[in-house]
Order: structure tokens, then C-alpha cells, then sequence
């Protein structure tokens, strides 16, 4: 009997263990599908925060060239026309792209928070691309404005320094909330 129970103990005791490793084998693989799942979707995160970063970064250099600390313009009429043409031109196709980048990605980001951010300085460039252009082509020209006197009176130039800031604080501002969801490694 002894040989006969000890054989049924064992069948148990290997079915058991059969079972058990089973369970932690299925428990193991559904970690590793979650585990590859965040894995996948921070790394796509990561590379919409990269791309929004370039972004940001060659629409604010374009922006900010209309309405620079120090200034060189052409003295010839036509040149300085040509100059204003392609400064707008830039500014206007680094802003568009930036859009465009930041929609599309607006499914993809995970935090409101962050999208208000880049949505609201997207706004701010906007505004000076919209006075550049009202002040060179538009209302503000056929008005008589001096171009001078109303990029001095409401400190256009400053604006654009701020916008620097303002990127600078955004880098950081997506910085920590990438360190935040363990999209980075220190």
C-alpha cells in the first residue's frame, strides 16, 4: 500500500506543480504582453515628444526673426521687400508644420495638460505672425502705421524674447512629465 499511495502522492504532487507552473507561466506571459504594451506606447509617445520638440524649436527660431533683439535689413527697397517675403515665408511654414504636428498627435498624448501648453504658445507665435504680416501687408500698413513705432509701442521685440522663455519652460515642463512616466532614464 505504501508504494500504491506514495505513487498517487506523487502523481498529485506533479500534477499540482504541473498546474501551478502553468498559471505562472500564463501569469508571466499576460505581464509581458502589458509590460511590451506601455513599452510601445511610451516609446511612441517619446517620439511624438521628439518631433513636437523640433517643432517647437524651428517654429520659434522663425518666429522670432520677425521681430528680432538686433536686426539687420537690407537699405534697398526691393531687397528689404524680398527680406520681409522670406521672413514671413519661413515663419509662416515653420508655424503650419508645427500645427499640422501638434493635431495630429493630439490622440496620442496622454496628458491635456500638456497639449493646453503647446496649443496656447502655438497661439502666441500665431499672433506675431499675424502682426508681422497686418504690419508689412495688411490692416495695419493701409492704416499708416510706421512699422517702427508700433513694433516699439508694444514691445514686439520683447514679446519675442519672452517666447524663448517660454519655449525653455515648455522643454521642461515635457522633460518632467516624460521623467514621470518612465519615458527616460536617468
Amino acid at each position: 500500500m505504501d508504494i500504491i499511495s506514495n505513487l498517487i502522492v506523487s502523481v498529485i504532487v506533479a500534477f499540482l506543480a504541473a498546474e501551478y507552473r502553468t498559471k505562472e507561466i500564463i501569469k508571466q506571459s499576460e505581464e509581458d504582453r502589458k509590460n511590451h504594451i506601455s513599452k510601445a506606447r511610451f516609446e511612441a509617445q517619446f517620439l511624438i515628444f521628439q518631433e513636437l520638440s523640433k517643432c517647437i524649436f524651428d517654429m520659434h527660431s522663425a518666429i522670432f526673426k520677425l521681430f528680432p533683439a538686433i536686426e539687420y535689413k537690407p537699405q534697398d527697397p526691393d531687397e528689404l521687400e524680398k527680406y520681409r517675403d522670406q521672413l514671413y515665408g519661413n515663419a509662416q511654414e515653420a508655424y503650419n508644420l508645427y500645427t499640422e504636428t501638434l493635431y495630429k498627435s493630439t490622440p496620442f498624448l496622454s496628458d491635456e495638460k500638456i497639449f493646453n501648453i503647446l496649443d496656447e504658445y502655438r497661439k502666441k507665435c500665431q499672433i506675431q505672425l499675424t502682426i508681422f504680416f497686418d504690419l508689412y501687408w495688411g490692416m495695419l500698413k493701409q492704416s499708416g502705421f510706421e512699422p517702427e513705432e508700433y513694433i516699439n509701442k508694444y514691445e514686439l521685440r520683447r514679446k519675442s524674447l519672452e517666447l524663448r522663455e517660454e519655449m525653455d519652460s515648455i522643454y521642461k515642463e515635457l522633460r518632467e512629465f516624460i521623467y514621470s512616466q518612465g519615458l527616460m532614464v536617468n
